[in-house]
């Protein structure tokens, strides 16, 4: 994952040595040695345990997850011990978390997987997990693949994935899925379409007008699909 600072800055996060990594570049891409050691920095949280997507703070820190942990970097790049147990959470709810978002009242929404299902949860500012909020979209096949999460300004949460469903005919299918749940957890709908084969959801990109994008692949190529705030294409 990488995103553009608004100071022309290019943070990048992902895998070094096995490890969850950060990198910050200047706008020229050469690495900007402010930023943790020489530029970037690397957290040993175990053997194939490393960074997928971030989100940056009301203060400017980094908000990073991967397999069942998350974990937050001060904006100098240093891991942030009065977060969770020293800097990190493990999220046990969420076996692979693919996707971070954070809410107006700072709360912290992820969103992946587990077996059949999509599995959401939240946690404080601090790093502790609300242990009466999460939520669980049931699949089938073991297909369920939660990989994105949008937050809306009514305090809804759309979830969007590789999901199992099926046509009028009742014919069963793999395709790209989105969830709507409430601020309080709650399934409010769900759709899936079904555009071609070997379907996967990888992103989804909010845009001003309160639409949304999902990104990924079928039949082996590149799929892009538009949908409502609803969810609807």
């Amino acid at each position: 994952d990488f995103r553009v600072l608004p100071d022309g800055k290019i943070v990048a996060v992902g895998a070094v040595n096995d490890r969850f990594a950060i990198m910050r570049f200047n706008a020229d891409m050469t690495l900007d040695e402010t930023f943790g050691n020489g530029g970037g920095t690397q957290t040993d949280f175990g053997a194939g345990v490393y960074a997928q997507k971030f989100t940056i703070d009301s203060q400017g820190r980094y908000v990073v997850v991967g397999r069942n942990r998350i974990a937050r970097y001060t904006a100098a790049g240093a891991l942030d011990t009065t977060f969770g147990t020293n800097g990190v959470t493990v999220i046990d709810h969420v076996g692979q978390a693919y996707d971070v978002a954070i809410q107006a009242d700072s709360r912290i929404a992820v969103v992946g997987r587990d077996n059949v299902y999509f599995r959401v949860t939240r946690l404080t500012s601090s790093g502790a997990i609300e242990a009466n909020w999460d939520y669980d979209a049931a699949g089938g096949w073991g297909g369920d693949w939660g990989r994105a999460l949008i937050l809306r300004d009514d305090g809804d949460i759309l979830l969007a994935g590789r999901a199992y469903g099926s046509d009028a005919g009742a014919n069963e299918y793999i395709g790209f899925g989105i969830v709507r749940i409430n601020a309080s957890g709650i399934q409010e709908q769900r759709f899936t379409y079904n555009v071609g084969s070997d379907e996967f959801v990888h992103s989804a990109l909010s845009l001003p007008d309160g639409k949304f994008l999902l990104i990924g692949r079928a039949d082996s190529d590149l799929v892009v699909t538009r949908h409502q705030r609803s969810g609807e294409i």
